[in-house]
């Protein structure tokens, strides 16, 4: 029993071939451990003997003759655990000394001129003539400055315009105007388009465009200008506006009726036909 560089020792051949034996599928190495590392047996030596010897050596150097114990060392990995380094005792790096602080020389202060005004014959600050007529400092300081320093007019009382309040106006509303069509006087343009069954927006909407009373009243959604769509009623062209008047019933509801029966007029307007016979 041996181990593995013992075993590479006894066949000539360096541990890398051997690696490169185990890489290409040539040998297996053998799987008996003792405490942790491979242990040969004399069959796994014959092995690898018997391999090298058919000139399968990828490697043929021989191994060159150095002592066993310090190749079994480099083998192992076995290398001796280093000692700790002394830690180098550091000396204290000495603190800068402080350096001494430039001493400035006090700046020689501006003498401030006191402002003196004369009130009813005796000079005051604007401060002592603030207080002596109870307002603030800043506002007659304002007031100074915008009369020249003329006290006088600084305090004079400034004239309040009259105000003359007007008198409230009451809110007059537009009287709706009546409207006239076809000899009928509406009481405004609101209850002649409800009557008409069209918006009031698009009544006056029509008028302003300078379209036609006659187009501007009709409940048809054509353009100005183009013929009323005719039905087939009782062997007579007949238009909505004119069944309308005949059944005495509001544009949109001929115009449901028509667009319910395929806008065939004689279904449309059968039960009407027979209430009127």
């Amino acid at each position: 029993m041996c181990d593995t560089s013992a075993a590479c020792r006894s066949a000539g051949i360096l541990p890398e071939t051997l690696n490169k034996f185990v890489r290409a599928g040539w040998f297996e190495m053998p799987t008996n451990r003792v405490d942790g590392w491979l242990v040969w047996s004399e069959h796994d030596q014959e092995r690898l003997n018997e391999l090298v010897a058919q000139g399968r050596n990828p490697s043929p150097n021989p191994l060159p003759q150095i002592d066993s114990t310090a190749f079994n060392a480099q083998v192992r990995f076995s290398l001796p655990t280093p000692e700790p380094k002394p830690k180098k005792e550091r000396a204290p790096k000495p603190k800068p000394e402080p350096k001494p602080k430039k001493l400035r020389e006090p700046k020689p202060k501006k003498e401030r001129t006191v402002r003196t005004v004369t009130y009813e014959g005796h000079p005051y600050t604007i401060t002592e003539l603030a207080q002596h007529l109870g307002m603030h400092r800043q506002s007659l300081s304002k007031k100074l400055r915008k009369c020249g320093w003329d006290v006088g007019k600084a305090l004079a009382p400034k004239p309040k315009a009259e105000r003359t309040a007007k008198p409230p106006q009451p809110k007059v509303r537009n009287a709706p105007k009546p409207v006239i069509h076809e000899g009928v006087e509406y009481r405004s343009m609101a209850a002649l388009a409800k009557h008409l069954g069209i918006e009031r927006r698009t009544l006056s909407y029509r008028l302003n465009s300078g379209i036609a009373p006659e187009q501007a009243t009709s409940s048809t959604k054509s353009k100005p200008g183009t013929k009323p769509r005719q039905f087939q009623f009782q062997g007579q062209q007949v238009t909505i506006t004119q069944l309308c008047e005949r059944f005495g019933l509001a544009p949109n509801t001929a115009a449901a009726r028509l667009q319910r029966h395929n806008f065939n007029a004689e279904q449309a307007f059968a039960d009407k036909l027979q209430q009127h016979h």
